[in-house]
């Protein structure tokens, strides 16, 4: 099973237990729910409330009540399963596509080299020498099985 690095317990919240957490996963709604597994220390957790504050999300693990009971965990990093992510064939994680061959109406332009997941406007490097928006128009298709993306009129956006 492999877990993907999702945020960082960075405070306690209150004296009921609650972990303050900075998330650093595209998809927060994925993994922050009640009833979804956390790894902590390779230890699992269950979160058993979520709620937001100030942008950051507020857990209550293993019905956890007690500030005393949960400070132990300040300062550590949170992962999730990639299995538990349940993604359908639409959804996918910018980091996997790292590798993909891009193509700009059938032809072959490159392949991705990084990213720059910026939350409001998500990109993909294109042989570290420019980018593509995710959102938009410029991207048709992309094939998780056979590791291509299809897209059109990239010509705008290389130099």
């Amino acid at each position: 099973m492999k877990f993907i690095y999702v945020g960082k317990i960075v405070n306690t919240f209150g004296i009921k237990g609650e972990l303050k957490v900075v998330n650093y996963f595209e998809m927060p709604e994925k993994v922050y729910k009640v009833g979804n597994k956390v790894r902590i220390n390779n230890n699992e957790y269950i979160i058993t409330n979520v709620r937001i504050h100030k942008n950051n999300y507020l857990l209550e693990l293993n019905n956890i009540k007690d500030i005393n009971d949960i400070e132990y965990l300040k300062d550590k990093d949170i992962f999730f399963s990639e299995e538990d992510l349940n993604l359908t064939e639409d959804e996918y994680l910018i980091s996997k596509l790292i590798g993909y061959e891009v193509y700009n109406f059938e032809k072959l332009i490159g392949k991705v080299t990084g990213y720059d997941d910026n939350k409001v406007n998500p990109l993909i490097k294109i042989n570290n020498k420019f980018y593509i928006p995710i959102k938009g128009d410029y991207i048709e298709k992309i094939d998780k099985r056979a590791e291509k993306i299809y897209a059109k009129n990239l010509e705008e956006l290389m130099l």
